[in-house]
This record gives structure tokens, sequence and C-alpha cells, in this order.
């Protein structure tokens, strides 16, 4: 469903409208998010939290479109907790079960 909205949005411009605010709010929401931990000092403080929160939502939209494809979902999972080790500065292995 996901990629079908996003076909339509490239031919309808209310769809349009709807996805991209729905899109921006994401960002947003991501990127408090993300503040917060920081402040928190448990996300690196060292990179900017909307930077971050598109890079994850960019991330994770491509991780969905391999999930689609047919790659190991369980490959798939242990980069994505990796690759948010990576960007969000967390130490050491943190494996999640």
């Amino acid at each position: 469903l996901f990629f079908e909205i996003a076909a339509m949005a490239v031919r309808n411009e209310t769809i349009r409208k709807s996805y991209s605010e729905d899109a921006f709010m994401g960002i947003e929401m991501a990127a408090r998010g993300i503040a917060c931990q920081q402040r928190a000092g448990l996300v690196r403080p060292d990179a900017d939290p909307r930077t971050l929160a598109i890079a994850i939502i960019t991330i994770f939209s491509g991780m969905r479109s391999l999930a689609i494809a047919g790659v190991d979902k369980e490959e798939l999972r242990a980069r994505w907790i990796e690759i948010g080790r990576i960007l969000l500065g967390l130490p050491g292995d943190r494996r999640h079960s």
C-alpha cells in the first residue's frame, strides 16, 4: 500500500499534498525524539537531529523495499540495528532479541 500511495502521489496533487504533510510530520516527530534523546545523553550530541531523522526514515524506506523484494528479514533486522547504532552513536553491540 505504501508504494501504491507513493506512486499515486506523483500523479495526484491532493494525494501528494497529504503524503508530503505526513512525511513532514514524521520527520518533525523523529527529530524531536532524537533531540530529546540527545539532551538525555543517550544519542550522539554532535549530529543535527533533523539530519538524523531524515537519514533514519530514508534508510527505513529502503529496508522496507528490500523486505518486499524478499531479502531475509533476519538479515535486514540485524543490519537495521547496526545502522541505528552507528548513526545514533550508541556504544558496543546492543543485541535486541
